[in-house]
């Protein structure tokens, strides 16, 4: 059997694992693993107590499996989607940007962008710094749709068959 524990409490989702996926509750505390040896047949040894000195400390900030969901269509609304890491969130920052580099100002700071009119044609991408509410900032990530047209959103689903006309 194995126990995980941080600062002497119990980290219950990880009884029984051999590895662990430090929670956030473990931050600031040193680990231990208790292990206590079972035998097929029953017979159970001495728990063994394995303490690691170190404190548990966050990682930089980081933007993690990003996305942006939306239509490429005029007047369509993106939506900027990602998962954070790095202890308690705090100023990240949005900016969404043609591949020339010109910021879009309407969007400035926002995870939500709808489409212009003058942004047919232009690779639309969206720039995230990721910043901890301590101040710590990690390197930025990027995403990019490709060039958003105009017109209506193309239907969704659909028998199988060839396109109309085709």
């Amino acid at each position: 059997q194995i126990r995980w524990f941080a600062g002497g409490h119990p980290l219950g989702e990880a009884t029984g694992h051999r590895e662990l996926r430090v929670p956030t509750v473990a931050i600031g505390h040193p680990l231990e693993v208790h292990y206590t040896p079972h035998r097929a047949d029953g017979l159970v040894g001495k728990t063994k107590i394995y303490k690691w000195d170190r404190k548990i400390v966050h990682t930089e900030p980081q933007i993690l499996d990003w996305r942006i969901l939306g239509d490429a269509v005029e007047a369509s609304t993106l939506t900027f989607e990602y998962d954070y890491l790095g202890g308690q969130e705090g100023g990240t920052t949005w900016s969404w940007l043609w591949e020339d580099g010109t910021e879009l100002e309407t969007a400035a700071n926002q995870v939500t962008y709808t489409l212009q009119l003058e942004d047919v044609g232009h690779n639309i991408y969206v720039k995230v710094v990721p910043m901890r509410a301590d101040g710590m900032v990690g390197d930025p990530a990027m995403a990019v749709l490709t060039r958003p047209g105009s017109g209506p959103s193309p239907r969704r689903g659909g028998g199988g068959g060839p396109p109309p006309g085709g």
